[in-house]
């Protein structure tokens, strides 16, 4: 995979100052989140993702998925394995991915009333990152969150930092960005009372950031917009079974698509949790002594019975510097998930040999819950 040359970086920034000129980070819309002013209510929302063959840098797979607003019912799916022209570069995502995408989204263009995409807007060098491309070439409204911040206008991760520690006390809270010479250009947000970790959201074409905020409050049942954790997932899971098919095993995950599920759990669970003391008796019985010892340094499991979902870090201690050499030289295994399986195995709870991680504390977890009780031999958890 080649990186363009001097000439081709110039041909795109002109085509991105032309785009950016037909930009309406304004509502420009048919439709209200709620049905408001004689408007018809939102009830389609969008979303795309790419996961990539981490052996092939030019091999990936794209999804594009519907949802129904606001009950987030997948209602339609397009997965494909794509060929990538270039490789990643700042600012220049979308000649990357637009080509890929945007056809995708074009066929139902009609049945959708916006899309959500995995990056940015007006928050951007030239002020047309991926979400402004490809609304203006489809004249759709459109508008990017991001888990990472683009430096942009003197808008640094610092300032998105100091924004969430002052600001963002719960889920569903947000704070504007603003540029030292071109005013507001997205905010940082805060999707569950859980998330450690602020989003950032920006306009891309033909919708506001107030009703991109309105938009995300009913549907960030985890720290990412579930269009776009939808698409992922389906994503990577296209990738696993693609690569399971040929025979070359599943691929270990990175850690930006591990935090897209796993930084807080459901938050209609975590809504409704109750903090209660952590059993260690009980964990170690589940992970091993030396396994136990590790996860409890690194805050493991999540407090309360609700959740049963793993901290980040407690994701990443199978790639941590403690581990064995001769496991951590092995991608795509972990002691800790094996050991997770003999136990699950032990106490004849189906296991898949395709199960993630997460899933399978998640199963060990409700076992343990159950068992406390007193319903174990009838406990399924899926």
């Amino acid at each position: 995979m080649e990186r363009p040359d001097h000439q081709i970086r110039q041909e795109w920034e002109k085509e991105q100052r032309l785009l950016c000129g037909k930009i309406k980070n304004y509502d420009d819309i048919d439709w209200d989140v709620d049905g408001l002013n004689g408007k018809k209510k939102l009830t389609r929302v969008g979303g795309v993702d790419i996961s990539f063959f981490k052996e092939d840098p030019k091999r990936a797979v794209a999804t594009f998925v519907v949802l129904e607003y606001p009950s987030m019912k997948v209602v339609y799916e397009d997965t494909q394995e794509v060929t990538l022209e270039f490789p990643y570069i700042s600012g220049f995502l979308a000649f990357r991915e637009a080509p890929i995408l945007a056809p995708m989204i074009e066929k139902m263009k009609k049945e959708v009333q916006v899309v959500i995409v995995d990056g940015n807007g007006i928050l951007h060098p030239r002020g047309c990152g991926l979400a402004c491309h490809m609304g203006v070439q489809l004249d759709i409204p459109m508008f990017g969150v991001s888990k990472k911040t683009l430096f942009v206008d003197g808008i640094t991760k610092t300032t998105v930092q100091e924004a969430a520690q002052k600001h963002l006390k719960k889920g569903g809270d947000w704070h504007p960005l603003t540029g030292k010479t071109r005013g507001v250009l997205a905010c940082a947000y805060r999707a569950t009372d859980e998330a450690s970790q602020p989003l950032i959201v920006s306009p891309g074409h033909r919708v506001s950031l107030e009703t991109c905020v309105r938009i995300l409050k009913p549907i960030c049942h985890y720290r990412v917009p579930e269009p776009t954790r939808q698409a992922d997932k389906r994503s990577r899971q296209a990738v696993r079974d693609i690569l399971r098919r040929e025979g070359k095993g599943v691929q270990e995950e990175s850690e930006s698509e591990i935090d897209s599920e796993s930084e807080n759990a459901h938050t209609h669970t975590q809504k409704n949790k109750q903090t209660q003391p952590n059993n260690t008796g009980t964990n170690t019985q589940l992970l091993g002594a030396n396994a136990h010892t590790r996860m409890q340094r690194y805050h493991t499991f999540t407090q309360g019975g609700g959740g049963g979902s793993l901290s980040v870090e407690a994701q990443r201690i199978h790639r941590s510097a403690t581990m064995p050499a001769t496991l951590r030289a092995n991608p795509g295994t972990s002691w800790v998930t094996s050991d997770i399986k003999a136990w699950l195995a032990g106490r004849n709870i189906p296991v898949s040999p395709y199960d993630r991680h997460l899933d399978l504390v998640e199963r060990a977890l409700g076992y343990l819950r159950a068992s406390q009780n007193g319903d174990a031999h009838t406990h399924t958890h899926t």
